[in-house]
C-alpha cells in the first residue's frame, strides 16, 4: 500500500487457502459526509483456495482497478462506480475472473468463467464451512432518469462470458450459460426492452444508445481551456531546514481538456497527449493519472469513447519559470476504429498573451493560398493553403477558411477541427522554424461562377514573440463566367461583377494575395491594403 496527499495505491499478490477479504473506498473528497455516494467502492470475499492478483489505483478524482483471480470455494464480489455502474458475482464452485474498471470513462471490461459445486472448507482445526450456492452474476450501467443497460444471471451451474461497458450508453456481451439470464434495456420515452432466457443458451448482444453524430465520418472534437492562473504560496523546506519559516511562491495554470466523439464510429482506445509550455512543470495530481509523464508532456489512454461520448481531464502546471510572450499549451488526441486498423486524430491549444499585442511588428508567419480546377471534374476546386514560419520560434496555428457561398467541402489532407456553415477550421500544433505547413482540400462548386475564397491564420508562439494574424484570398472562375453576371445572372449567388480589380488578380487566371499589415497610423489595429 502506498498513500500520500495525491494518491492511494493498493497492490495484492496473494495465494491462499482459507478466507480472504479485499476492500477499497474512494469518497468524493476528504470532507464528504457518510451519506455521500462514493466515487468507487469495492468488496471482495473469498473462502477456499484462491490466487488473487489485484491493483487499485486512486489518483485525483478517478480510480483504476485491475483484477485477475481464480480458484475454488465461496466467492462474494460487489463493486460500484458512483451511482451509475455496478458489477457483482457470488456463489460456490470454480471461479476464474479478469476485470478492468476505469471510473474516469465509466469503462468496465469483465471476462469470467464460473462452474457450480458445493464447497467444504476447513478454516481452523475446529472450524469449517460448508456451503452450496448456485452462481449469480451481473453488471449494469445507468444514467439516472435517462437510461439503463443491465444483465443478470441467476441459478447458474455454468457461465462463461465476456462483457464490456464502454461508458454508460454501450454494453456488449458474449455469453454461454446454464441457468437464467435476464436483460434490461431502457431509454427514456424511446426504448423499454426485457428479455429472459432460462436453460442452456449461447448469446451475443450489443446495446448502444448513440448520440447524435455531428459528422458522417469518424471525428473527434477537442477543446483546451485555461480555467485559471493564480499565485500559490507554499511553505519552503522540503529537506532544507536552514530555510525553515521562509515561503515559496509559484504561478499555477489550470487546464481542462475536453474530448468529444462527434463522429459516426465508436473509438477504442483514445490516446491523449498534452504538450507543456517550455519550462512548465506538471503538478500532482491531475484528475486522471497519466500513463506516461515526462518533463515536457503527459499521456493518458481512454479505453473507449462511444458516439456522443465526452471525457474530461483536468491538469495543473507550474508556469513560474515560463519565459516566452505567450503561454501556449497544446493537446493531441487520436482514436482507433475498425479494430485499431484506422485512426482519427484531432488537436487544439490554449494561448494566453502575457502582454498586449503591439501593432505592425515584423511578420514571421505568412500564408499563401492557391486554387485550381480538378481535371477530372470541372466543378471541383482544389485548394492549397501554405502557412510558413520564417523565424526561429515554434508556432501553433488556427487556420480558418471561409468557403464561398454554396460550396461544399469534399476532402481534406488533414482532419478538420470543425466544419459549420461553410467555415472550415484546422488546428496545427507545431510549425517548426523555417517550416511550411500545407493544407490541401477540395470543394464542390454549385455551378458556374467566380468564387472568392478567404483564409485567416491565427498563429501563436510556443517559445517566441507574439505575432499578428495573417490573411489571404483566392479567386477562381468555374465554368463560363460572363462579365455582365450580377447577383441573379450566374445561377447561385456570387458577388456582383462591379469590375473592381483585386490586388494581384488578373482576368482568366487563379492568383492569390496575402493581406499584410500596411499602416497603423496610431489606431492600434492593422489595416489591410
Amino acid at each position: 500500500m502506498f498513500l500520500d496527499e495525491n494518491q492511494s495505491v493498493m497492490e495484492v499478490n496473494s495465494d491462499f487457502d482459507g478466507r480472504g477479504h479485499i476492500g477499497f473506498l474512494k469518497m468524493p473528497s476528504g470532507a464528504s459526509s457518510p451519506r455521500a455516494t462514493p466515487i468507487f467502492e469495492a468488496r471482495e470475499d473469498y473462502v477456499g483456495s484462491f490466487k488473487v492478483l489485484e491493483r487499485v489505483d486512486e489518483y485525483g478524482s478517478s480510480v483504476s482497478s485491475e483484477k485477475a483471480a481464480y480458484g475454488k470455494g465461496l466467492v462474494v464480489v460487489d463493486k460500484r462506480v458512483g451511482s451509475s455502474q455496478r458489477t457483482y458475482e457470488s456463489g460456490t464452485g470454480t471461479y476464474d475472473s479478469e476485470e478492468l474498471i476505469k471510473t474516469s470513462s465509466n469503462y468496465i471490461a469483465k471476462d469470467i468463467s464460473l462452474v457450480y459445486a458445493p464447497v467444504s472448507q476447513r478454516l481452523t482445526e475446529s472450524t469449517s464451512i460448508n456451503a452450496s450456492m448456485k452462481w449469480k452474476e451481473g453488471m449494469y450501467s445507468t444514467n439516472p432518469r435517462t437510461s439503463f443497460i443491465g444483465e443478470e444471471y441467476t441459478g447458474l451451474t455454468e457461465l462463461d462470458k465476456e462483457t464490456t461497458a464502454r461508458g454508460l450508453n454501450e454494453m456488449e456481451t458474449e455469453a454461454y450459460f446454464s441457468g437464467r439470464g435476464m436483460y434490461r434495456t431502457v431509454l427514456k420515452d424511446e426504448v423499454d426492452f426485457d428479455e429472459v432466457y432460462e436453460g442452456d443458451y449461447s448469446i451475443q448482444r450489443r446495446v448502444l444508445f448513440t448520440g447524435v453524430s455531428k459528422y458522417n465520418r469518424p471525428h473527434l472534437n477537442v477543446t483546451k481551456t485555461l480555467d485559471d492562473v493564480y499565485e500559490e504560496i507554499l511553505p519552503w523546506g522540503y529537506g532544507e531546514p536552514h530555510l525553515e519559516g521562509a515561503v515559496k511562491k509559484r504561478w499555477v495554470a489550470v487546464y481542462t481538456i475536453t474530448i468529444e466523439n462527434d463522429g459516426d464510429r465508436s473509438l477504442q482506445p483514445v490516446n491523449v497527449k498534452d504538450l507543456f509550455p517550455p519550462g512548465a512543470k506538471f503538478i500532482e495530481p491531475s484528475s486522471v493519472r497519466p500513463d506516461v509523464l515526462t518533463e515536457t508532456s503527459a499521456n493518458w489512454t481512454i479505453p473507449a469513447l462511444t458516439v456522443g461520448g465526452v471525457s474530461q481531464i483536468v491538469l495543473k502546471l507550474d508556469v513560474t519559470k515560463y519565459y516566452p510572450s505567450e503561454l501556449v499549451n497544446r493537446v493531441e488526441v487520436c482514436g482507433g476504429y475498425n479494430g485499431g486498423a484506422d485512426w482519427v486524430c484531432a488537436a487544439n491549444f490554449s494561448a494566453l498573451e502575457k502582454n498586449w499585442l503591439t501593432c505592425c511588428i515584423d511578420e514571421p508567419v505568412s500564408v499563401a493560398k492557391t486554387a485550381e480546377i480538378d481535371p477530372a471534374n470541372p466543378r471541383v476546386v482544389r485548394y492549397s493553403i501554405d502557412v510558413s514560419n520564417h523565424d526561429g520560434a515554434t508556432r501553433a496555428a488556427t487556420v480558418t477558411d471561409h468557403l464561398p457561398a454554396g460550396m461544399d467541402l469534399l476532402e481534406t489532407s488533414i482532419p478538420f477541427a470543425s466544419y459549420e456553415n461553410g467555415v472550415v477550421v484546422w488546428n496545427i500544433l507545431a510549425i517548426d522554424p523555417g517550416e511550411t505547413a500545407t493544407i490541401e482540400f477540395s470543394a464542390l462548386a454549385p455551378g458556374d461562377g467566380r468564387f472568392t475564397n478567404s483564409v485567416e491564420v491565427d498563429a501563436r508562439s510556443v517559445d517566441g514573440p507574439v505575432v499578428q494574424p495573417v490573411y489571404a484570398t483566392c479567386v477562381i472562375d468555374v465554368g463560363a463566367v460572363e462579365d455582365e453576371c450580377g447577383p441573379t445572372g450566374c445561377g447561385p449567388w456570387q458577388p456582383p461583377n462591379w469590375q473592381f480589380q483585386h490586388a494581384g488578380y488578373e482576368p482568366d487566371t487563379s492568383t492569390c494575395e496575402q493581406l499584410t499589415c500596411a499602416s497603423c497610423e496610431g489606431t492600434g489595429t492593422c489595416l489591410a491594403p
